[in-house]
């Protein structure tokens, strides 16, 4: 999940933008996953654990930081309302 080349590796919020944008319900997921497995492992690395249901929360929380970024980068109201309509399809 670490390499610093971004051709090969993008970031897992660069991930979850293009899953929004495709409607892939899927690699939403998939998605979803990785900023789990990252967020344990920087728990991890500073040695501090939590609970699952921490972990879900902080997930949560991650990914809605993430999609309120790419809202507020729309061009215009239009593009903002055509994200939200995508991301409440994807999300169901």
């Amino acid at each position: 999940f670490w390499p610093a080349d971004k051709k090969i590796n993008p970031s897992s919020k660069e991930l979850l933008w293009a899953a929004v944008l495709l409607d892939d319900k899927e690699n939403y997921r998939i998605v979803e996953a990785i900023i789990s497995s990252e967020l344990e492992e920087q728990l991890r690395a500073k040695g501090l654990h939590c609970s699952i249901n921490e972990l879900a929360r902080k997930v949560e929380q991650t990914m809605q930081d993430y999609i309120g970024e790419f809202i507020k980068l729309a061009p215009s109201e239009k593009f903002k309302k055509n994200l939200q309509q995508k991301l409440l399809a994807i999300t169901q």
